[in-house]
């Protein structure tokens, strides 16, 4: 398949939204799926997918998996910032740990203190 293909892929996948009473996990999948597809295939929307499919999975409680996936766009502060949200000071350290930035582990330390 060309770009246009999995342009329309990554579109589908986006389509389905979070609705009471859906499955949360066919729904992790599937924004999942778009994520990776962008990374393979349509480098150019790879930040913006990522950043949609975080924030949504954000909004059902899947702090870990969101964190996760931003850390593997290559998004660390973001990735923190979503660990920091979600109280995930383990999760958090390790993801600290990629920064090239000391001040991300400095930020995370005082949320964890204040926490």
């Amino acid at each position: 398949g060309g770009e246009g293909e999995d342009d329309s892929t990554i579109d589908a996948c986006l389509a389905k939204r979070w609705t009471e009473g859906a499955d949360a996990a066919y729904l992790e999948e599937l924004w999942e799926g778009a994520v990776k597809i962008a990374m393979r295939h349509v480098p150019h929307r790879k930040d913006s997918v990522c950043v949609e499919v975080a924030a949504r999975l954000k909004a059902i409680g899947r702090h870990a998996k969101a964190a996760q996936l931003l850390r593997e766009c290559g998004m660390i502060e973001q990735a923190l910032d979503v660990c920091i949200e979600g109280k995930l000071w383990i999760l958090g350290r390790e993801i600290a740990q990629q920064s090239v930035d000391p001040a991300s582990r400095h930020r995370l330390e005082a949320a964890e203190r204040a926490a």
